[in-house]
């Protein structure tokens, strides 16, 4: 059986989970549904939200030996407090990672305030995670990947990933971040749900396979699987990659081997 890391889950949004406790319940049937050995779980980054908060989170992996954490970090409010907390995590080994949500907050990728985040990922040797999309022409100011490429370039040793490949524009962004090798893809939402496929210029699933197939053949060891659970499907995730030309070696760099190595979890 092969093994799977699912490095891009949130907790689920919907108001029939309305705990911590029934959203984490749920989180776990799904996992256990699609055979998910482990799950990487991504907080929000405000206090007040439905899909989890950094405290709920941490809660969470600290009794699940099979999940780890993600901290959200927001640039747009309490700073030094968040950054603080950060450190205490990390020096704990409770993150993994931190993630931004540029566009889901009204922040862009070449604020220079995200300077002192950088240099706290660089120091505790974590990833920044990265909110990327355009499914029209007002998101790339939040998230160019021009941006992404000129922090791949002026700090040489962070670890950047790059959730969602800019969809829908995927290799376009990759032709302009492909010869950075500080720079991961996870490839959650390449599959949008059939309600969403082919419309806002989302991929359809055979346009997802051709630009999945590309990015394996170019780029194997920085491809990392993810599905966006909390809002997307885990199995249209593996679907995908199960109907692509992907062959084995790639397909356990892709579902495990890579997030192991890049989230240093050690399995």
């Amino acid at each position: 059986m092969k093994r799977i890391i699912d490095a891009h889950l949130h907790l689920p949004w919907e108001d029939a989970y309305n705990t911590i406790e029934l959203k984490y319940n749920r989180l776990k049937k799904e996992l256990k549904a699609n055979n998910i050995e482990y799950g990487i779980l991504i907080a929000d980054s405000h206090l007040e939200t439905n899909i989890g908060n950094n405290s709920d989170i941490l809660e969470l992996v600290k009794r699940d030996s099979k999940l780890f954490m993600i901290y959200g970090y927001s640039p747009l409010e309490r700073q030094e407090e968040q950054i603080e907390e950060i450190k205490a995590y990390a020096k704990k080994k409770y993150i993994k990672g931190i993630k931004l949500y540029p566009g889901h907050e009204n922040f862009s990728m070449n604020d220079l305030s995200l300077d002192k985040i950088f240099k706290l990922a660089i120091e505790y040797n974590i990833p920044i995670v990265i909110h990327t999309e355009w499914n029209n022409d007002n998101w790339p100011q939040y998230s160019h990947p021009l941006f992404i490429k000129e922090i791949a370039e002026k700090y040489k040793d962070i670890k950047i990933v790059c959730s969602h490949m800019w969809t829908a524009n995927a290799l376009f962004a990759y032709s302009i971040i492909k010869n950075y090798k500080n720079i991961y893809i996870d490839i959650s939402a390449f599959r949008m749900g059939v309600a969403s496929e082919g419309k806002y210029n989302f991929p359809k699933l055979e346009e997802a396979i051709d630009i999945l197939n590309i990015l394996t053949e170019e780029i194997p060891d920085r491809i990392i699987f993810g599905s966006d659970y909390g809002s997307l499907s885990i199995f249209d995730h593996i679907e995908l990659i199960e109907k692509s030309k992907i062959d084995k070696n790639t397909k356990n760099k892709l579902y495990f081997e890579n997030a192991n190595r890049l989230y240093e979890l050690h399995l």
